[in-house]
């Protein structure tokens, strides 16, 4: 069953978390959100046939994500993950 919110305060955000070792804590990388139909409605945005709308909202960190990797594998290259260091020695001999 779908509980609608009564107002935006009251709508579940979803984060992703990595573990950042060196200061023992967790860093959010990537936040989601469903809105459902409350920005529609408030702006009066239907489908071309009337139907209602959701909207949503997702927020990804790529300055997150590439200090959580290098906070996990370190500047170390050759202990980065095999697929990665591929890609890194790829782009680097297009440069």
């Amino acid at each position: 069953e779908v509980i609608f919110p009564d107002s935006i305060r009251d709508i579940p955000i979803k984060d992703i978390e990595v573990y950042i070792p060196s200061t023992d804590s967790w860093l959010e990388v990537v936040g989601a959100s469903v809105l459902w139909n409350i920005q529609t409605k408030r702006f009066n945005i239907s489908s071309k046939n009337g139907e209602e709308l959701w909207s949503g909202c997702v927020g990804i960190g790529l300055e997150r994500l590439m200090y959580s990797f290098l906070a996990q594998k370190g500047f170390d290259i050759a202990r980065w993950p095999r697929e990665i260091r591929r890609l890194y020695y790829e782009r680097k001999n297009c440069l």
